[in-house]
């Protein structure tokens, strides 16, 4: 079992599209394993800031079958304002086949909310396949299609127009991993989701994450992440970017 303590955590994501492929497991790695992270702030005096974050995850692989189980929850709050409220969970099964390494077949169900993106509630499943371009020793590129049910409802007092919607979504993702050096390991990964119905309906995520291993235990993780939805809803703007800098030690 791994343990792993954030120590220092600024401007935490508040995107409601959110990366699965950093939430992978190792393919050649078998058997249970958990995963828990956490991260408070509290200050009081002349500013009242609060700011939470509780992360885990479970992963089991037996044969050919690889799943995963992911969760987080994120609070902040300074001078009585809430600034951000959101929550995630994320089930993915995987299947390998046998003499067909660059195929995976994989499905899915997810769920979350974020105050931030008037977001009062999301539900995902959808089933699909991932493909490998290319992989070595030190890179790695592959690519994913997976067609999707969506329920979303949004906060009903900020929008007043369909605050509750069923659609279908196209979610296509490329991803390209490369070990700069022994220690250091860069990954980059682009969704895009257009409405099957719609397709001038799209979200774009991309997510950039670099870590850098300083010593056996301890690991400087660097992401930025930018998002555009082309149909936001109420007013809010169809960019969104955010950085986020942590320090994590695993025992």
């Amino acid at each position: 079992m791994r343990f792993l303590t954030f120590l220092l955590l600024l401007a935490p994501a508040a995107l409601a599209q959110v990366n699965t492929e950093k939430m992978r497991i190792a393919e050649d790695v078998d058997g249970l394993s958990a995963t828990a992270a956490a991260n408070a702030l509290f200050r009081t005096g002349n500013v009242d800031v609060v700011d939470l974050g509780l992360r885990g995850r479970v992963d089991l692989r037996t044969g050919n079958l690889a799943s995963f189980l992911i969760g987080n929850i994120e609070f902040s709050e300074a001078e009585d304002r809430v600034f951000l409220n959101s929550g995630f969970a994320h089930l993915r099964t995987v299947l390998r086949i046998p003499g067909q390494e660059w195929i995976r077949p994989e499905a899915f169900v997810q769920t979350e909310r974020d105050e931030s993106q008037l977001l009062t509630r999301r539900y995902l499943a959808g089933a699909g396949v991932r493909l490998k371009l290319y992989r070595d020793s030190t890179a790695a590129a592959f690519v994913g299609t997976t067609p999707m049910l969506e329920y979303e409802l949004l906060d009903r007092k900020e929008v007043l127009v369909d605050p509750e919607t069923t659609v279908g979504r196209w979610s296509n993702y490329f991803v390209l991993k490369v070990e700069v050096t022994d220690l250091v390991t860069l990954v980059n990964t682009v969704y895009v989701q257009p409405r099957f119905d719609r397709f001038a309906d799209y979200r774009v995520l991309n997510e950039a994450g670099l870590n850098v291993q300083l010593t056996r235990f301890v690991a400087l993780r660097i992401a930025m992440n930018l998002r555009y939805d082309s149909e936001p809803p109420g007013d809010l703007d169809r960019f969104d970017l955010s950085l986020r800098n942590g320090l994590a030690v695993t025992f």
